[in-house]
């Protein structure tokens, strides 16, 4: 989850795949089916790819606490503040896994 939803899929998608009207992807299988999927070898990547399950784990974990509607506005700022680290985080490591330095602009 954490790769697919990743800066780096994301632009690989675009640059593979057919946009929808409104600049939406389509993540059918037919087009994200050859998005090459890093499978940690070293004790680096392993390391890596733990940190992401971690951070997505956490993500779901935040999301899952928005849709509490007694949520004080404080509470639901911290929380959201929290998905959006975590997937700044999960975009860093995920550069980091296929040694990418960053996107093209």
């Amino acid at each position: 989850m954490g790769i697919l939803n990743s800066k780096l899929a994301d632009n690989w998608i675009r640059q593979n795949g057919t946009p929808f009207r409104g600049g939406y992807l389509n993540c059918e299988i037919r087009f994200i089916k050859n998005l090459p999927i890093k499978i940690p070898k070293t004790a680096e990547e392993k390391k890596l790819a733990d940190r992401i399950v971690e951070s997505v784990r956490t993500i779901m974990d935040a999301k899952m606490k928005l849709r509490n509607a007694k949520l004080s506005d404080r509470e639901r700022r911290v929380l959201e503040g929290d998905v959006e680290n975590h997937e700044n985080r999960i975009d860093e490591l995920v550069f980091r896994l296929y040694g990418v330095k960053g996107l093209p602009s």
